[in-house]
């Protein structure tokens, strides 16, 4: 029965639902029946999301926190031993006598068909402490106290890896969420590709891709413009640190770089770990969003149209002709717009755009 209570101790490791149902395997193990109980209750704030129990009954959660966290004979004890690597300890020191008026067992405990526990106060390596707890059924026998604490005892090396290793991947799940939605706000287009270089993922879709003139067929990443597509191609398998590339699509510069993945790469997570390199493609970060601000705060339509098109790396006398006025319109207009962010530069003002742009995304 002890390899089924390990595998159900490590098979919790990937799921946090999992923990109430390995403790009642745990409380099942230590007790050779299903009374009693057992829990895993974390000793620092902001971690109530690793309190486990093998009772299903969503009270006992409610009455410890809400009244009898702090009513346990053993408390002082607890604190005094919170910071050990490693600390056990039990109620067997308080007679039958005693815990029979202690309001703790009485009126906690019992209402759960507990009378006696077993305790392991320790500290993961990564700093967080934890109270793993047995509990005795109410009915069980005194000559069996030994060998229950005995089993405990067996089995808390095992939660204290388990835990770690829970929470470690739990840590690293939540990272790789917070990195897709970062990398989806970005104003960036990421390409990750696979030591063959087919693609895995993009934090995209396909649709903006073919927009810039970045295209994925048969699941390869090429550039649409043949004047580009080679030299592309050519990079991707170049095993260089540093990779950049440039290439125009409709009269827009489209930078990128092309960046090798470390070995043990997971930003994404495991459905994404065969990722080996990542392109990232930058077109110039000015948008119809960036347009739309600059005219609700600092220009006129025109001006701000004209600014983005200064910003996208035209020149004036290619912006004037996309926008059908004369150079010389152009040129007047850009010295208003310098006025009016009081600025004395294209380069200033193709900075101060771009800023605008990074927050509008």
């Amino acid at each position: 029965m002890v390899n089924k209570t390990l595998g159900s101790i490590y098979g919790s490791v990937s799921g946090l639902n999992e923990w109430n149902n390995g403790l009642k395997k745990i409380s099942s193990y230590c007790m050779d029946h299903s009374g009693g109980g057992a829990s895993l209750i974390p000793l620092d704030e902001g971690m109530q999301e690793w309190r486990f129990g093998s009772n299903d009954d969503k009270k006992a959660d409610f009455l410890y926190y809400s009244y009898w966290k702090n009513k346990s004979p053993l408390l002082s004890c607890i604190k005094k031993n919170i910071n050990q690597k490693l600390f056990f300890l039990d109620d067997s020191f308080l007679s039958n006598n005693e815990i029979s008026k202690n309001p703790f067992y009485q009126e906690f405990l019992r209402e759960f068909g507990v009378k006696r526990i077993h305790n392991a106060i320790f500290r993961l390596d990564s700093g967080e402490r934890f109270l793993f707890s047995i509990q005795e059924a109410l009915d069980e026998k005194e000559e069996n106290q030994n060998e229950i604490a005995n089993k405990f005892k067996t089995l808390t090396p095992h939660i204290i890896q388990a835990l770690s290793l829970s929470i470690k991947f739990h840590n690293l799940q939540n990272e790789c969420a917070v990195s897709k939605k970062v990398l989806n706000h970005l104003g960036c287009f990421f390409v990750f590709l696979d030591e063959k270089n087919q693609f895995i993922y993009t934090n995209v879709s396909v649709y903006d891709l073919e927009q810039k003139g970045i295209r994925i067929k048969e699941n390869k990443v090429y550039i649409e413009n043949l004047k580009y597509r080679n030299s592309f191609k050519s990079l991707l398998n170049s095993d260089e640190e540093f990779r950049f590339f440039s290439f125009y699509h409709n009269d827009e510069k489209i930078n990128s770089r092309i960046i090798n993945l470390p070995k043990h790469y997971n930003f994404l997570g495991d459905d994404h770990k065969n990722s080996k390199k990542v392109v990232i493609f930058s077109p110039a970060m000015v948008s119809y969003n960036t347009e739309n601000i600059l005219k609700e705060l600092f220009l006129s339509p025109k001006q701000a149209q004209l600014a983005c098109l200064i910003a996208n790396g035209l020149t004036i006398k290619d912006a004037s002709s996309k926008m059908n006025i004369s150079e010389g319109t152009a040129r007047q207009m850009v010295k208003d717009i310098f006025s009016r962010l009081e600025i004395n530069s294209q380069n200033k003002l193709v900075s101060f755009v771009k800023n605008i742009g990074f927050l509008s995304y």
